[in-house]
């Protein structure tokens, strides 16, 4: 998505801001809190079994 959004407003600064992140992740915020070094469950998720 920031690739796409770059791609059709050059002009703009855009930076990325995270709650979690993992090192692994194809792109690395600007902004982050908590390194995930597992998987994070919220509250909010929906179980589907």
């Amino acid at each position: 998505i920031k690739k796409v959004l770059l791609e059709k407003f050059p002009h703009i600064e855009l930076k990325v801001a995270t709650i979690f992140y993992k090192k692994t992740a194809l792109l690395e915020p600007e902004f982050k809190v908590k390194e995930a070094k597992e998987w994070v469950e919220f509250y909010w998720d929906i179980h589907i079994d």
